[in-house]
């Protein structure tokens, strides 16, 4: 079943359910809402502790999975603030994940209300950077057990797969579709170390209170592969939202813990080039509320700037 059949038929079924979640686990019921946005959430609404219920269909658990993995390790690895999870699980209604809510806003939310962010850029440098100290062998999809799904990300394949989606759904023409194909994708990311990545380090997952980070959250996609493409994440996005003035903050604090070579910097354009192309391969996918037209304007016309200047 999909999120979209669930959203429209399961909604006081799924609502049952979460209340029944948060008493076995909580012991006491608790007043919940439920919010839908790519899947249905549970909020608790009341004056207490808050919590949540997140619900996938089953042919989405791994996401579910992977988050519930990762909140747990990083939290005995780091000092990074994740959400605690209580339970994770599968029943009829797919698969559910019940953590605590971080309270604080998401950093895009707090960018609506100052332009005063240089400390928040340098914390959530510094964090990400926590992160991309925790190394791997191989490089590919973490699983539940922490071991690495060897898979070719960053590569020459998922880079032609990318590229011809946006050939087909007419975002590049013919020409550049030729000319860009003849990139050689190692070159880029070949020969790196491969470390933890939460690969969607965007203020949307990055929760703010009172001027400092207090959650990172949605580790779903968590992957082992070089850092740069996780790096320029962060960096492009706050440059969508007319923050890169505020950036060098971001890579000041990421560099207190660890070194970025110069080669990065060197191609910055090519990594934020390769961030917008898995989006915008994404976004031409989508048909449901998932889709972003705005953003994906913004992110459309970002490519164009770049790829009409290319240099890669």
């Amino acid at each position: 079943m999909s999120n979209a059949e669930i959203k429209d038929k399961n909604y006081k079924k799924l609502k049952r359910n979460a209340q029944n979640i948060i008493l076995k686990y909580l012991g006491e019921k608790r007043e919940i809402d439920g919010v839908y946005n790519n899947n249905w959430v549970f909020l608790t609404t009341d004056n207490k502790k808050p919590y949540m219920v997140k619900f996938v269909p089953q042919n989405e658990a791994r996401r579910l999975e992977i988050e519930n993995t990762m909140y747990k390790f990083i939290t005995s690895k780091t000092d990074i603030p994740v959400p605690e999870v209580l339970t994770y699980g599968q029943n009829q209604h797919g698969s559910y994940l019940l953590r605590e809510v971080i309270e604080g806003h998401s950093l895009k939310e707090y960018f609506k209300k100052t332009r005063n962010v240089e400390n928040i850029f340098y914390e959530a440098g510094q964090i990400l950077a926590k992160l991309h100290s925790i190394e791997f062998e191989d490089k590919g999809i973490i699983k539940p057990d922490l071991s690495v799904k060897k898979y070719d990300i960053f590569s020459k394949t998922e880079y032609l797969f990318f590229l011809e989606k946006l050939f087909v759904n007419g975002v590049i023409s013919r020409e550049k579709y030729s000319l860009l194909k003849k990139v050689d994708i190692n070159y880029y990311f070949g020969g790196r170390k491969n470390v933890l990545c939460h690969c969607d380090y965007t203020p949307n997952n990055i929760l703010v209170k009172n001027n400092q980070i207090v959650g990172i959250i949605d580790f779903e996609w968590a992957s082992s592969a070089p850092f740069m493409d996780d790096l320029v994440s962060f960096d492009l996005f706050a440059e969508l939202d007319g923050f890169n003035r505020q950036i060098n903050s971001y890579y000041k604090g990421y560099k207190l813990i660890k070194e970025i070579d110069k080669f990065y910097f060197e191609n910055i354009n090519f990594y934020k080039f390769y961030r917008l192309i898995t989006m915008l391969s994404y976004q031409v996918g989508v048909t449901d509320e998932r889709y972003d037209y705005q953003f994906y304007n913004k992110m459309r016309k970002r490519f164009k700037d770049i790829i009409a200047n290319c240099q890669f």
